[in-house]
């Protein structure tokens, strides 16, 4: 499992460091990224470790509060863009530790998604900084799977906890926020995903300060969190009206406030039960990304169909780069949805 597992993972790594040649001259590996990496993964997974065995105490709780102000405080000095962003990442791992920490299996499991974590992040920035060695696309690496990805994870960070909120404002009591999200979740739900990109697109700069233009790529994901947060609100409504009107009954029976109700009892148990509809998301917005090229971005399959086949080192590939290609595409949603029936057995999803 271990030899299939780096043979998959070889495929994008060739296809974004070999193929895509990316220049990383100019990019500080040895100088900034490498000694931070280093750093972050040993003196962080150390913290980690402490801080989720469940014996820090108070100290944790001090140890945490000064990641916390040494992260906010890093935005206000002169510091490389990675530190800044790793330390944002440890304030959020230092903080979560005591809830998900215990017992040596969570410790472990901790100091694993924390030294990923370090990894992927250092990788999309020298990515990010690096040119591409690409003919036919000028300027920053970004692009290809690194795109795709990009676009499917923070549009799915960002949508999550709109989702939550537009769900609960649709079940609300008070007749304003149920009238308001009712509203935006059908209009959202009314136009197609590639409509909503051209508005992001032409439009949200509109809405901002002539000295501020966003990026196209912070559009895209600005416009694909705002899809997904209607498609995913109308999930969470399915899983918050599941619930049994006596959960609510007992809730209050024991004195319980409407948000300790709901952040202790219902939504769990919403999340819970709509899982396999939010893996389905999750695997359908992965691949809607692809609608991004129509306003000029480089995602994955755009480069797989209009650039690699027209490289001097691979003319006439468009057969080869398409199923390469495709390969990716089912080994990513195939390995979704079996961890969510993975997850699905864990939880008892279905089961009463």
């Amino acid at each position: 499992s271990v030899m299939m597992g780096l043979w998959i993972l070889s495929l994008p790594f060739i296809y974004l460091v070999i193929q895509r040649a990316p220049d990383t001259a100019e990019v500080p590996l040895m100088s900034v990224f490498l000694p931070s990496v280093i750093g972050f993964i040993v003196l962080g997974g150390a913290l980690l470790w402490w801080t989720s065995s469940g014996k820090a105490g108070e100290f944790g709780r001090v140890a945490a509060g000064v990641v916390v102000i040494a992260a906010i405080g890093s935005w206000l000095i002169s510091m490389p863009i990675l530190v800044r962003i790793l330390l944002l990442a440890l304030a959020t791992f230092v903080l979560s530790a005591p809830t998900f920490g215990g017992t040596p299996k969570a410790q472990k499991n901790m100091v694993i998604a924390w030294s990923g974590a370090v990894l992927l992040t250092a990788y999309f920035l020298a990515m990010m900084q690096a040119e591409t060695g690409l003919e036919g696309l000028q300027g920053e690496f970004i692009g290809g799977l690194n795109m795709t990805f990009l676009l499917a994870i923070a549009g799915l960070a960002i949508s999550f906890p709109i989702g939550i909120m537009l769900a609960l404002a649709r079940t609300s009591s008070m007749p304003i926020f149920r009238l308001l999200s009712t509203g935006y979740i059908e209009t959202i739900r009314g136009v197609p995903l590639i409509t909503v990109l051209f508005f992001g697109n032409l439009v949200i700069n509109r809405f901002l300060p002539r000295e501020v233009e966003l990026d196209n790529v912070v559009k895209a994901i600005v416009a694909i969190a705002l899809f997904s947060a209607a498609y995913l609100a109308e999930n969470v409504r399915g899983g918050l009206q599941s619930i049994p009107k006596g959960q609510y009954e007992a809730a209050k029976a024991m004195g319980l406030s409407t948000v300790q109700t709901t952040v202790f009892i219902t939504l769990p148990q919403a999340l819970r039960s709509v899982i396999p509809a939010i893996v389905g998301q999750v695997i359908s917005l992965f691949k809607d990304t692809s609608l991004v090229a129509i306003i000029g971005l480089a995602d994955f399959l755009r480069v797989a169909r209009d650039i690699v086949p027209n490289q001097p080192a691979s003319l006439g590939s468009l057969q080869e780069s398409l199923l390469f290609a495709m390969a990716i595409y089912w080994v990513f949603t195939f390995n979704v949805s079996r961890a969510s029936l993975r997850l699905e057995r864990k939880l008892g999803v279905g089961e009463r």
